[in-house]
């Protein structure tokens, strides 16, 4: 075989294999994005208004955490039911007190695990509504799904009143 000819097949497999592996840090790099641990994120105003009893913030900080904190109290909305649709939660912002009761709606085809806190997780299997309590205490949580497969996926946030 002439030596053009072993030179341009080498070339082009240098190439495939750089595009292969381009493909596979960039799917890496997806599938790390989407796993989101639903975690609290701050405690109601009932409570002590520092994040963390072990953070020091800012004092532009503390304004970005109290201006979230408003926010959510004026845009959560009381509601007995929280609809998820491949993880997209309606509504995303929701309200509801500690013992509160509400549905949990899975429009989804595939089982679900909703996670609002370490002690507030719910299984909730494909196309079915399951009745739901809030035994956490008063705060903000952030919360998520997860899906069978290990995603995790960021829905809403919920606060948890007295």
């Amino acid at each position: 075989m002439p030596t053009g000819n072993l030179k341009f097949i080498a070339a082009i497999l240098g190439l495939a294999l750089l595009i292969v592996g381009g493909v596979y840090l960039l799917k890496q790099q997806v599938a790390q994005k989407q796993k989101v641990v639903a975690s609290k994120v701050q405690p109601a105003p009932t409570s002590a208004p520092a994040v963390s009893r072990t953070a020091t913030v800012s004092a532009q900080e503390q304004k970005q955490i109290d201006n979230f904190v408003a926010k959510v109290q004026t845009e959560a909305k009381s509601t007995d039911t929280l609809t998820l649709t491949k993880c997209i939660a309606d509504p995303q912002e929701f309200k509801v007190k500690t013992g509160g009761s509400f549905s949990i709606v899975n429009k989804d085809n595939q089982d679900i695990t909703v996670r609002f806190s370490p002690d507030a997780i719910f299984q909730v299997p494909a196309g079915k509504t399951i009745s739901a309590k809030m035994t956490t205490e008063p705060a903000i949580y952030k919360y998520g799904c997860l899906y069978k497969d290990g995603v995790r996926v960021q829905a809403g946030v919920v606060y948890v009143t007295k």
